[in-house]
């Protein structure tokens, strides 16, 4: 071997050595021989005959630190699997958020009472009629416009009532306009909503609480965005409005500069505060059962409601508080170079629904029941979105409904209905 090549060695050597002596990294300076302690002396004197007999010291410092490197990577790797499944993280600041900086929510009121004495007796005209039903008398002719009043009315019935009044709907009778009959039927809005009270202000509720239609019939709702902003006016029928549509007098909403409304305050008499009525006589227990008095949603102003899913219950002769406790959570726009799958959210302008302008789960949820509905039924509940030529639901289609609706929901797998399975599937994930 040539001077050079020793040369060489020697300062791979002394780089080596100087690596070792003043390395941070934990055990690397043992593998330099002159960088031994009083405690590798010892292990010289007294293990190192033993271990010799197998390799060398340095052998298995090496071993060691070869292991503490594969416990190193093993670690990041877990972690990055880990990063990789879920890199978004949700953490809840302190900080604090003035309450009028916050919407105030929507709130929808659905009667259980459907339709009042006045207008239609409904457990009389329903006895009427199945005595009608049943009997071979050539006299006992029922009015076709009292058989289509029913029928309607009959859609907004629980489940109880359907069972036990499956003959309704092999009565005949002309079920074209579902809403207009029970727009034309439903309670009064005067004999309804008594006064409001908001951000301490009295006021009519008439102007601030909007006729709008929901699979519980006619409801009146508070501090939702207009139609023409939550829906796509464009791909929707044009044979009714599912909300009303603002009024000119605001009263007390005028002053507002922000739309839809804030909250003006915290406590009880910075909300909303309404009086209902009701009139005895209108009670009806056959539809809806003994739960009567009003259902209460409170929902995002830019959510169209479903009273079925979530509702509060206000029973007759009672005052009831709500205490609503917000959590404001803001998504960072970093959160956007990442994909859907990875972040489990999607933002609004990343997935387009066919009948709504924006995009959140309720919407969604109900223009997927929709389109479910229409391909098992051929058609749509009358409170569904739909497009022209799409047709209304009959009552002799109510289980087909009822069933579509079961299809979705959170207690139902889809392996349990395989002839739709494959359809179902496309109409959820497209």
């Amino acid at each position: 071997m040539g001077p050079g090549q020793r040369s060489r060695r020697s300062v791979r050597a002394e780089v080596f050595q100087e690596y070792c002596a003043n390395s941070s990294v934990h055990g690397v300076r043992y593998f330099d021989r002159d960088g031994r302690t009083s405690c590798e002396s010892v292990f010289n004197c007294i293990l190192l005959p033993v271990l010799r007999r197998f390799h060398s010291r340095r052998f298995w410092w090496a071993v060691a630190f070869l292991l503490s490197m594969a416990g190193c990577g093993i670690m990041i790797y877990k972690t990055y699997v880990k990063w990789n499944q879920a890199p978004i993280i949700v953490t809840f600041s302190e900080k604090t958020t003035p309450v009028w900086d916050m919407q105030f929510p929507a709130i929808t009121i659905c009667p259980e009472t459907k339709v009042p004495a006045a207008k239609l007796n409904f457990t009389g005209e329903l006895n009427g009629l199945l005595e009608s039903f049943h009997s071979y008398a050539t006299n006992s002719t029922p009015d076709d416009d009292v058989i289509e009043q029913l029928k309607a009315i009959s859609q907004l019935c629980n489940m109880i009532f359907h069972s036990g009044n499956r003959w309704l709907r092999r009565v005949n009778a002309t079920e074209e306009n579902v809403v207009d009959v029970m727009k034309n039927m439903s309670l009064d809005r005067d004999d309804t909503l008594g006064v409001c009270i908001y951000g301490n202000q009295y006021t009519r509720c008439e102007p601030h609480l909007r006729e709008t239609i929901t699979e519980e019939g006619v409801c009146y709702t508070f501090n939702m965005l207009p139609e023409d902003e939550i829906f796509r006016k464009t791909a929707l029928h044009t044979e009714y409005n599912y909300t009303e549509k603002w009024t000119d007098y605001w009263g007390y909403f005028e002053q507002q500069t922000t739309y839809p409304l804030y909250a003006v305050g915290a406590g009880l008499h910075a909300g909303l505060t309404i009086y209902l009525k009701h009139s005895q006589e209108d009670t009806d227990y056959l539809c809806t059962g003994f739960s009567q008095g009003y259902k209460l949603m409170i929902h995002d102003p830019d959510e169209y409601p479903q009273v079925s899913l979530r509702n509060v219950r206000l029973p007759f002769n009672h005052e009831i508080s709500i205490a609503l406790k917000p959590q404001m959570i803001t998504t960072a726009q970093s959160a956007a170079d990442y994909s859907w799958q990875k972040r489990q959210c999607f933002f609004n302008h990343e997935r387009h629904l066919r009948f709504f302008q924006i995009y959140n789960q309720q919407n969604c949820e109900l223009e997927c029941l929709a389109n479910l509905t229409l391909e098992l039924c051929g058609c749509v509940r009358f409170s569904m979105p739909r497009a022209n030529g799409t047709k209304v639901c009959k009552l002799s289609q109510w289980e087909c409904m009822f069933r579509a609706q079961r299809l979705l929901g959170p207690s139902h797998t889809l392996e349990e209905e395989e002839p739709w399975h494959d359809n179902l599937v496309e109409l959820v994930e497209g």
